[in-house]
């Protein structure tokens, strides 16, 4: 991947100028030549969801077995990465003995600094049935958070974008979702500064109008009801 040598350089130019600073990657299934690659340029940690530890589902989802999957994650935590992982909540045919084996796999591979989980929505983008069932139970989504913040006490728990997006059903519609997941325990945001131009050439921010974008206006609602919930 071609722009793997891209970012490569720019994470060392930021590497150069921030000293401090702490750079999280996710590009997917690379070689453990390429994850080497990123962390000598100064990368330590590394995302690669699981999505769901149910073999059936996850083959339907991604077209590739769940054991492909974790050799990538393998390869990555040998090239010294800290690995992030998670799943997805309310997947059509999945259970509560999955969500179960969920976070027992997280547990078993180490995955104990970075943990998402996200409300299953529908797209287009997903392969049948996915692509067109109800969203996932936004109720279970808030309990999982609570688990994961109970059993990986110092983990950052990202609070997912589309929490706030069409479909998901939520009972209290005076405070954003993103509130209350941090809440129930995550304590981590993705803040969307992309600048419009680029985004759109962009396949992960290139989607359609009704995509929920958590800018800096959106964080800074979620920090003020935080605070006022807190009290």
């Amino acid at each position: 991947m071609e722009i793997i040598s891209t970012v490569i350089e720019a994470v060392k130019k930021a590497k150069e100028d921030y000293h401090d600073i702490d750079i999280t990657l996710s590009f997917g299934n690379l070689s453990q030549e390429q994850y080497k690659e990123i962390y000598d340029a100064g990368v330590r940690k590394y995302v690669i969801k699981i999505e769901t530890a149910n073999s059936r589902i996850h083959e339907e989802l991604r077209s590739r077995t769940i054991q492909d999957r974790i050799n990538y994650m393998v390869s990555a935590k040998e090239a010294g990465l800290a690995i992030g992982s998670g799943n997805i909540i309310g997947l059509p045919g999945q259970t509560d003995d999955d969500l179960a084996s969920d976070l027992i796999f997280l547990g078993r591979f180490g995955v104990d600094e970075m943990i998402s989980s996200t409300t299953y929505t529908p797209s287009e983008v997903l392969p049948e049935p996915y692509n067109r069932q109800p969203a996932g139970d936004w109720e279970k989504t808030k309990r999982f958070i609570a688990l994961l913040r109970y059993l990986f006490p110092k983990a950052y728990i990202e609070v997912p974008s589309n929490v706030d997006g069409q479909g998901i059903i939520r009972k209290n519609q005076e405070i954003l979702g993103q509130t209350e997941l941090i809440m129930a325990g995550a304590n981590d945001m993705l803040v969307e500064f992309t600048p419009q131009e680029m985004a759109k050439s962009y396949g992960a921010t290139a989607t359609p109008e009704n995509r929920h974008v958590v800018n800096m206006e959106v964080a800074q609602r979620v920090v003020a009801e935080v605070e006022k919930l807190s009290k």
